[in-house]
C-alpha cells in the first residue's frame, strides 16, 4: 500500500514538473511569435507612416576636440550605435534589440535606452532622425 501511494505521489511530481516544463515552453514561443506579429506590422507600416522608429540618428558630441559624433541606427528588431568623441577616435560600437521603443542591449535583458518622437536616447547621449 504505502509502495503504491509512493508510486501515485512519483507520477503525479513527474507530471506537474512536465506539465509546467510544457507550459513555459508555450509561454516563449507565444511572446516572440507576439513579438514577431509586431515588427512584422511595422515593416508594413513603416513605407506609409512617418510614426516607425527606423532609420538613422545623429547628433554632434563635443568633448575633448571637435568632430565628435554619436550616431544609431534601427531596423527591424535590431540596433547599433558609434560614439566617436572627437575626430582622432575610432569609436565605440554598441548594439542590440529592440522591443516597442525600447532599446536593450546585446542580451535582450537590459533596457538601455528608447525612442521618443524623433529622438532616441542611450545614457545621456541623444541623437535625433
Amino acid at each position: 500500500m504505502k509502495k503504491t501511494v509512493k508510486h501515485i505521489l512519483s507520477i503525479l511530481t513527474i507530471g506537474t514538473f512536465l506539465f509546467i516544463a510544457a507550459g513555459s515552453d508555450d509561454d516563449e514561443g507565444g511572446e516572440s511569435s507576439i513579438y514577431n506579429n509586431e515588427s512584422t506590422d511595422s515593416y508594413s507600416s513603416s513605407s506609409s507612416s512617418s510614426n516607425s522608429i527606423e532609420g538613422t540618428y545623429t547628433s554632434s558630441v563635443s568633448g575633448g576636440g571637435g568632430g565628435g559624433e554619436f550616431s544609431v541606427s534601427i531596423y527591424g528588431d535590431s540596433w547599433s550605435s558609434i560614439l566617436k568623441i572627437n575626430s582622432y577616435d575610432n569609436g565605440t560600437y554598441e548594439y542590440g534589440t529592440v522591443k516597442g521603443k525600447n532599446l536593450y542591449d546585446e542580451s535582450g535583458f537590459v533596457k538601455i535606452g528608447y525612442v521618443s518622437g524623433n529622438t532616441v536616447t542611450i545614457g545621456r547621449f541623444s541623437a535625433t532622425k
